[in-house]
């Protein structure tokens, strides 16, 4: 049996394998004893446990949206650049135009990871049950070691050793939580299954994903780019950071949808086809504001929960006008596409 998106299933495996290894290291302390006794201590423990567990409820929240898409096209970049840092912080507009209206559509890259409810959701209890795994194994392992050696020397050597695995089995936690979460908050795209998804979501008034992220590879992003403009309703192009991929997704989004559902993001002075609608966009705001809030976005944070001023919020009121006017357009049913 071919599975459609391995990766994802091999995030959806390594979770649960961690979820069973950690119910069965609960039964089986319960069973020996080791519960028994520690007054307050233990239900304590377990309530900061369910605690950091909580997130997980984020998988049943729901986002509503009217049955409108939108396609966001931009240059590609990496997190830390200035044009991954820019998108990070569009994403955030985009998330806030679009919240309770419409569902953004997006290609993944370097500089995005996925939807932020379901990453959230999946990223702190997986952070908490594998460290509430790894940390006895640790430790049952440093005795064990212990047990053999004899002497100051070898026992400090070992204990030395001790600490480097402990630092490694942070590191590698952190990698696979990373691994996991940004896996399952996108989705793997192939346009047949990308139609088959996009129609899903249109049907349904809730969804749980603020931003439907799509992994695609360099040679079928194209197909993957049409297939969305087969089903979406708007699309919103930064072309502030203008590049050939970007110049053949505004050829492609006019010729599929037309000029009056295209809005444009672009600095002020650049030409743009006197048909589509512009935004002009202060480069200048965008910067400072950027440079301003950049240090408080944590490094695991995903971009619909990134914080935005002032300037962001204009941007994020202009542009969820232009997607609501679409939005009246569409009828109830959100669909504008004809089919």
């Amino acid at each position: 049996m071919k599975i459609a998106d391995p990766l994802a299933f091999f995030a959806r495996v390594i979770t649960a394998v961690v979820g069973l290894s950690f119910l069965l290291g609960i039964w089986y302390l319960a069973k020996d004893g080791f519960f028994k006794g520690g007054g307050w201590l233990w239900p304590a423990i377990g309530g900061m446990l369910l605690l950091g567990m909580l997130p997980l409820f984020g998988l049943l929240a729901k986002h509503r949206n009217q049955g409108v898409l939108v396609l966001w096209c931009r240059r590609f970049s990496e997190s830390h650049l200035e044009v991954g840092k820019k998108n990070r912080w569009i994403w955030a507009v985009i998330s806030e135009a679009c919240r309770g209206v419409a569902v953004p559509v997006t290609i993944r890259d370097r500089s995005m990871t996925g939807s932020q409810s379901v990453g959230r959701s999946i990223q702190n209890p997986l952070s908490v049950v594998l460290i509430f795994i790894a940390t006895p194994l640790w430790l049952w392992g440093m005795l064990w070691v212990l047990g053999f050696v004899d002497g100051s020397l070898p026992e400090f050597l070992v204990c030395m050793g001790g600490l480097v695995v402990y630092v490694f089995i942070f590191r590698g936690i952190a990698y696979l939580v990373g691994l996991v979460t940004t896996t399952m908050a996108s989705h793997l795209g192939d346009p047949e299954s990308i139609v088959e998804r996009l129609r899903m979501i249109r049907k349904k008034r809730w969804y749980r994903r603020e931003l439907d992220a799509l992994r695609c590879t360099d040679e079928n992003w194209k197909d993957c780019i049409s297939a969305v403009l087969g089903e979406v309703d708007f699309v919103i192009i930064d072309n502030i950071d203008s590049s050939k991929s970007i110049e053949w997704e505004i050829g492609q989004s006019i010729s599929r949808l037309g000029t009056d559902r295209v809005v444009m993001l672009v600095r002020e002075g650049t030409e743009v086809p006197s048909e589509v609608a512009a935004v002009f966009f202060d480069s200048e705001r965008a910067d400072r504001e950027i440079d301003s809030l950049h240090s408080t976005w944590g490094d695991d944070d995903f971009g619909e929960g990134t914080e935005t001023g002032e300037y962001g919020k204009e941007l994020s009121a202009m542009i969820r006008e232009k997607i609501t006017a679409v939005s009246s357009q569409s009828g109830p049913a959100g669909n504008l596409s004809g089919d």
